[in-house]
């Protein structure tokens, strides 16, 4: 989202056993996908085979599907520099930094607290200590 600078989701499509089976709003609380209206959510079943078998059946959609791969601009996360600190924010439930307004109209959300330094209370200045052999 952050490449294609766009800082809403307008609609998901749950792919998939697991995405026909997922209930939204817990998906949402558990940060699997990013904040949006619930009812813009929804399971699509077996995708990946409808769309094989759409390929194969009507050659406009494999020109359409021959076109969309040319325009695919595929984003390296192990260069991007933010990609850490984004990744370690949404380690929260539902995310450290997002406020998912939508979501906390359809459920009480947990106070947001600071994340602390387990075990040491911050003094190792967060960088991480090498255990002594046994």
């Amino acid at each position: 989202m952050q490449k294609q600078e766009v800082d809403h989701v307008d609609t998901i499509r749950l792919a998939g056993a697991f995405g026909s089976y997922i209930d939204p709003k817990y998906a949402m609380v558990l940060g699997l996908i990013p904040d949006c209206d619930l009812d813009k959510v929804k399971a699509v079943g077996n995708a990946a085979g409808d769309g094989a078998l759409m390929a194969l059946l009507n050659r406009g959609y494999r020109r359409e599907i021959e076109e969309t791969v040319r325009t695919i601009h595929k984003v390296e996360t192990a260069l991007e520099p933010d990609f850490q600190a984004l990744f370690v924010d949404a380690m929260a439930f539902p995310n450290k930094t997002d406020p998912f307004p939508k979501l906390s109209a359809a459920v009480k959300l947990p106070e947001r607290r600071a994340l602390v330094d387990a075990g040491d209370g911050g003094a190792n200045d967060g960088r991480r200590r090498r255990r002594r052999p046994r």
